[in-house]
C-alpha cells in the first residue's frame, strides 16, 4: 500500500512489483534488476519517468505511507470477480444504472448488461458515443454526446425511445484523482464514498488519505463505473468485467414491447411499429438513388409512415491499421413518400453534407450502403 512521492513525469509511472515490466525500487531506495533490464527497450517518456522516480527516490529519503484506515480496508475487502465477458469490441462509456444492471456504450449501441451475469438484456442502436459522456438524468432517462455528430441522444428505459438532443458536455475526472499513483488515468468512479480508477495499471481503490487499498484488476482497463454493490469496468478491447462484496442482486429489467405507431400496420406495410415515444429509427440499405429519390431497403428498426419528415445518415467505414471504425454521417433531410413492404422511399428535401475531391462532388448517394434514417 503506497501513496504517490514523485511529481512529473515520476507521478505517471507505477513502482508496482505485479508489473515488473514498468521496474521497482526496493525499500531501501535500490533499483532492482528488473529496473535496469527494462531501460534499453523503454520509449524516450517511459525512460525519463523512470529515471525521475529513481532519482526521486533516492536523494529524498521518502518516508513511507501511512497505513490505510481499518475502515477503510474493510470497504473492500470482499470484492471478488462475478463475470466477465466480451460484448462489444470498442466501448466508450460504462455506467451502473438507477436500477441496478450495467449499460455499455460502443458502436454496436447502448445494452443493459445483467448485474448478475453479463447477459445482454436490450440493446438500442444509435450515433457513435463519446467517451466518458454518458450520464443518467433520472431513473429512467441516459444522455450521452455522439463523438461524430455535432448532437447527443436520450435514451428512455425500459422502452428504449431513442431522442436527439443538444450536445451535452464531458464532464471531468474526479478532481481528487490528481494526487494518485496511477499510470495514464482514463476514468475515475466512487465506491463506498472511495476513489476508484482506470487506466494502464489496472481498476484500483484509494483510501483517503491516499493510500492503494486493494488492486482489483491489474490488466489496461479504461472505464469503470461503481455503486454500493461492487465495481465493473471495461478496456478499450471490450473486455467488460464486474466485482462485488456479497451477493449481487438479481436483474429484475424487461424491455418494453414495441408500441404500434400513429400508421397502423397493414399487410402491405406489417412493420409499421416504433421503439417507443420521441424520435424514431429505420434501419437499411440505400437500393437507389435515381435525382433526389432515394430508396431504401428495411433491414430493421421502426417503419416510418408517409408523409414523415426526418434525418437520413449513411455509414462510413475506415480502415486504421488492421482494424475498422464505423461511423453515421448524416448526408440529407428528406420526406417519406411511399412505403410498400420492405421499401421505404423518400425524397431528398436538403443535403446536409457537400463534400468535394479533386474539384469534383463526390457522390454521398451511392446504392449498398447501409443507412439510419431518423424522424419524429
Amino acid at each position: 500500500m503506497r501513496r504517490a512521492q514523485e511529481t512529473g513525469f515520476g507521478a505517471a509511472v507505477r513502482r508496482r512489483s505485479s508489473r515488473p515490466q514498468y521496474g521497482t525500487i526496493d525499500a531501501g531506495g535500490a533499483p532492482s534488476g528488473a529496473f535496469w533490464r527494462i531501460l534499453g527497450p523503454m520509449n524516450t517518456h517511459k525512460t525519463l519517468g523512470l529515471l525521475l522516480t529513481f532519482t526521486l527516490a533516492c536523494g529524498g529519503g521518502g518516508s513511507s505511507s501511512p497505513p490505510p484506515d481499518p475502515g477503510e480496508l474493510g470497504q473492500v475487502a470482499g470484492l471478488s470477480d462475478v463475470w466477465s465477458a466480451k460484448p462489444v469490441s470498442f466501448p466508450k462509456d460504462l455506467v451502473v444504472a438507477p436500477w441496478g444492471d450495467v449499460v455499455l456504450l460502443s458502436s454496436d449501441g447502448v445494452m443493459v448488461l445483467a448485474r448478475e451475469d453479463g447477459r445482454v438484456l436490450h440493446t438500442v442502436k444509435g450515433c457513435w458515443p463519446e467517451k466518458r459522456s454518458a450520464r443518467f438524468i433520472d431513473e429512467h432517462t441516459l444522455q450521452y454526446a455522439c463523438s461524430t455528430e455535432p448532437r447527443g441522444e436520450q435514451v428512455t428505459f425500459p422502452s428504449g425511445a431513442l431522442a436527439a438532443i443538444d450536445k451535452p458536455a464531458v464532464p471531468p475526472n474526479d478532481p481528487e484523482a490528481a494526487g494518485v499513483d496511477a499510470f495514464s488515468l482514463d476514468d475515475t468512479a466512487r465506491y463506498r464514498e472511495l476513489l476508484v480508477t482506470a487506466s494502464g495499471d489496472g481498476i484500483q481503490v484509494w483510501g483517503g488519505n491516499g493510500a492503494e487499498l486493494k488492486q482489483v484488476a491489474s490488466s489496461n482497463m479504461s472505464l469503470v463505473t461503481a455503486d454500493a454493490h461492487g465495481i465493473c469496468g471495461a478496456s478499450t478491447f471490450g473486455n467488460v468485467a464486474c466485482w462485488a462484496d456479497g451477493e449481487v442482486p438479481k436483474s429484475t429489467y424487461v424491455p418494453d414491447a414495441p408500441k404500434v405507431s400513429a400508421g397502423t400496420a397493414t399487410a402491405g406495410n406489417p412493420a409499421a411499429v416504433t421503439q417507443g415515444g420521441g424520435t424514431q429509427e429505420h434501419l437499411g440499405t440505400l437500393s437507389s438513388a435515381r435525382g433526389s429519390t432515394l430508396v431504401l431497403t428495411t433491414s430493421g428498426g421502426a417503419t416510418p409512415v408517409v408523409a414523415s419528415t426526418g434525418t437520413l445518415a449513411k455509414q462510413v467505414n475506415t480502415k486504421l491499421g488492421s482494424m475498422t471504425l464505423n461511423a453515421w454521417v448524416n448526408i440529407a433531410e428528406v420526406k417519406v413518400t411511399s412505403v410498400s413492404g420492405d421499401k421505404v422511399t423518400c425524397s431528398v428535401t436538403r443535403e446536409l453534407t457537400d463534400v468535394t475531391v479533386n474539384g469534383g462532388k463526390l457522390d454521398l448517394f451511392t446504392p449498398g450502403v447501409n443507412t439510419k434514417l431518423l424522424w419524429k
